[in-house]
């Protein structure tokens, strides 16, 4: 992987185009995630901010521009090996393995000679531990996404990215996901989190980007931001 000589962030893409199947979403895009920020990555349905996800973690290629983890360039490596540069993906829809076991599942997030980070995981989520035995698919909509959220503190990643973690779950659950979030980026990870509660997101970030119809339209602090606007221009009325 090569190595930047320019300060580095923990995330950043430039000039990217991407799209699929000859179709371009994303166009010359470019985002910088500093170390232990929280960034909000917000637009209306199909402005391209899973595909800026994807492509950040490889599962989409660039078709231009660059990406890179900490100072690396990984433009072209696949999802492992940005994994192993400090990325940590949570899809959108949980992203567990729902017929196998909790126990099978944190094993299988948990690095070699690691044992220590799990302590760590389930001391953050302690309901998690409770249910090592159950079928991760018949857990609550809540429990799974904490089951899905510890792979961030049993990685130990540089950079985590959240697409969607609030998706179909009770206001209550949201905040105290989104506490442990914040604890998260306070011990030294950076976020970047794609959210349908715009305003918790705007509450929890240090930086936004703003994107519409595959390009970025704005970046900067929250409070540069018109909220009211911003929510009833784009979004409608939030849930």
């Amino acid at each position: 992987m090569r190595r930047l000589t320019a300060p580095s962030a923990a995330l950043a893409l430039t000039d990217v185009t991407a799209g699929y199947r000859g179709t371009t979403v994303l166009r010359d895009v470019s985002l910088t995630v500093p170390h232990s920020s929280i960034v909000a990555l917000l637009g209306p349905n199909g402005a391209g901010k899973t595909t800026v996800m994807r492509v950040a973690s490889g599962t989409v290629p660039a078709t231009h521009g660059a990406v890179s983890i900490d100072g690396g360039v990984v433009t072209t490596e696949p999802p492992h090996r940005r994994a192993e540069a400090g990325l940590c993906l949570i899809p959108e829809g949980r992203g567990i393995f729902a017929g196998l076991t909790v126990r099978e599942n944190l094993t299988l997030y948990l690095p070699p000679g690691a044992p220590a980070s799990l302590d760590r995981a389930l001391g953050t989520f302690p309901e998690v531990g409770k249910r090592f035995g159950q079928i991760a698919g018949t857990m609550s909509g809540g429990q799974q996404q904490m089951l899905a959220l510890c792979r961030a503190w049993i990685a130990r990643p540089r950079v985590v990215l959240l697409d969607e973690v609030s998706m179909g779950l009770a206001p209550k659950i949201v905040d105290d996901i989104f506490g442990r979030l914040h604890e998260l980026a306070a011990d030294g990870v950076a976020l970047v989190i794609v959210e349908q509660y715009v305003r918790r997101a705007l509450d929890i970030a240090d930086v936004v980007y703003l994107l519409d119809k595959g390009r970025v339209r704005f970046s900067g602090a929250p409070s540069e931001l018109d909220q009211e606007a911003l929510i009833g221009g784009y979004f409608g009325h939030e849930s």
